[in-house]
């Protein structure tokens, strides 16, 4: 969708436009040049959610937050920060994952984490939901081919708690496996428990891979940490959230101690210690999910 403006008035209009339809959780990211109406058009934004007080752009703080509206909204102005990592010390995420929407001045500038931190979550959760899906079909024809009762039940509770990494099936199992304990034919459950063991395991070496591959970049070990760690927190929503909001901390963690590194000038202990530890991987492109969307602002000479 293109939008021409040929004055003030128009770029606020079209801001207006644009709050009037955000959705939480919806993050829009500004570029242009100095002048071209990236604040008015903020303004326009603001008031479309309601937003009654003054909105000017962050002087002193990266970010402001106006709670007055139908929703929280977030304006961040990158323009000033001298290096990235800032973006982490503020804790952006809690921004961008929460219930309002964001507008980022100047977003060409922490692009890259911008999509990491979406390629983090979207990625995760969208190969996990196919991946779950998949397991509870697969469970399904097999469970109704060895003529288990409340086969589609099953099968369904089967492929939602999957969404759950790593416990996930042994939740999913458990109370099933005593369903058909107490049915008719009480050695289904054995023979059920032996099935969820030989599919969980076709899932973590073949199909889980294929879909997800290294999505988060945390090792095993990191992510049974996260589990129980989130999950003891928050319950189940802490184990479904679990492994990639600790996948975006430790990336905070990793680049923060390499801006340690670089103040100290001691960058050859990183090196050191990728040498020793990581093999290189290439880098690949990431890529945007829809709730992501990119406002180029230009003059217009007429």
């Amino acid at each position: 969708m293109v939008i021409e403006s040929f004055s003030e008035e128009d770029t606020l209009k079209a801001g207006e436009t644009i709050g009037k339809n955000a959705k939480p959780g919806q993050i829009y990211t500004l570029s242009g040049d100095l002048g071209v109406g990236k604040t008015v058009f903020t303004k326009g934004v603001a008031k479309g959610l309601g937003i009654k007080e003054p909105v000017n752009s962050p002087t002193f703080t990266i970010v402001q937050e106006y709670e007055d509206g139908k929703m929280p909204f977030y304006h961040f102005d990158v323009y000033r920060i001298s290096d990235v990592e800032e973006m982490y010390e503020i804790g952006y995420e809690d921004y961008f994952f929460g219930q309002g929407i964001c507008l980022i001045e100047w977003a060409e500038l922490i692009e890259e984490e911008v999509r990491y931190t979406d390629k983090m979550f979207n990625g995760f959760f969208v190969g996990k939901i196919i991946d779950s899906a998949i397991i509870g079909l697969i469970c399904f024809a097999g469970t109704t081919i060895l003529g288990f009762e409340s086969a589609a039940f099953i099968s369904v509770v089967i492929g939602v708690t999957n969404i759950i990494p790593f416990f996930g099936p042994f939740i999913g199992a458990i109370p099933c496996a005593l369903l058909l304990l107490l049915g008719t034919h009480p050695w289904d459950a054995l023979y059920f428990l032996i099935f969820i063991v030989i599919l969980q395991q076709i899932d973590g070496n073949i199909i889980g891979p294929k879909i997800l591959g290294n999505t988060t970049g945390v090792s095993s070990f990191w992510v049974l940490f996260s589990i129980l760690l989130f999950g003891g927190l928050w319950g189940i929503v802490g184990m479904v959230i679990a492994v990639p909001l600790f996948g975006v901390i430790y990336d905070i963690i990793r680049k923060l101690v390499n801006r340690g590194l670089r103040r100290n000038q001691q960058e050859e202990m990183r090196t050191e210690y990728d040498r020793d530890f990581h093999k290189p991987q290439e880098k690949k492109k990431l890529k945007s999910r829809k709730e992501i969307k990119d406002i180029k602002l230009l003059k217009n000479k007429k």
